[in-house]
């Protein structure tokens, strides 16, 4: 069964993630803070991308009604 899975962050493990999740048939949701960033997050696997303006949790939650499964945040 796929998963519903969020990932914020951009950076090499995230990406690295992002695409093997999608491989394995997994929902996957990416959230960045840059707009112009959109383009090479569904490139590298995400089904959505989500712009944090502040409110993500109510984003995330307004775009994926029934919320996400995991995820996973890149520090």
């Amino acid at each position: 069964m796929a998963a519903k899975i969020g990932i914020i962050g951009k950076g090499n493990v995230d990406g690295a993630l992002q695409r093997g999740l999608a491989r394995a048939g997994h929902d996957v949701r990416a959230v960045g803070k840059d707009p112009a960033k959109a383009d090479g997050l569904r490139a590298n696997g995400a089904d959505d991308v989500i712009i944090d303006t502040g409110r993500i949790a109510e984003d995330v939650r307004q775009r994926v009604p029934p919320g996400v499964d995991t995820d996973r945040e890149g520090l």
